[in-house]
């Protein structure tokens, strides 16, 4: 893996900085578009967290530069186990919401959870027709 991203290097590349939630340096990819094949991610995707300063499937910042020009990547840190993890992260949503059902009869507070999905496979609906029961603000199944 060092050997690839050396050989990727040129005079020329855009670095991408990877770092933990921590602002820890991981990771150093020589240009966007390696970057973007090794995470297996589009180049635009990638350009979108720089420039938003987002966390990219919650856990990895991208930079362009460096945070602190001191910044160094760990010796103990393995590129290959971190770009592991990025993968196993892959169609990671830390943007799901939290959703709670409550009774339709007595507007009681029935049970929360993770996401709009997972309410609506509790009710025997689809997260459509949850999303719609939502908008219109009508009961859905009884909540």
């Amino acid at each position: 893996m060092r050997a690839y991203l050396q050989a990727k290097a040129t005079a020329r590349a855009t670095f991408v900085y990877v770092y933990s939630m921590s602002r820890t340096l991981l990771l150093i990819i020589p240009g966007i578009t390696v970057a973007a094949k090794l995470l297996q991610t589009g180049h635009a995707v990638i350009k979108d967290y720089v420039k938003s300063k987002g966390l990219f499937r919650g856990k990895w910042y991208f930079s362009f530069s460096k945070f602190d020009p001191s910044d160094v990547a760990p010796a103990e840190i393995v590129p290959e186990v971190v770009v592991e993890e990025i993968l196993e992260r892959k169609g990671h949503q830390p943007s799901s919401r939290a959703c709670y059902l409550y009774h339709a009869a007595d507007n009681q507070f029935y049970r929360g959870f993770l996401s709009v999905g997972a309410a609506a496979a509790h009710i025997a609906a689809t997260p459509l027709q949850a999303r719609r029961s939502l908008k219109s603000k009508r009961p859905l199944n009884g909540y």
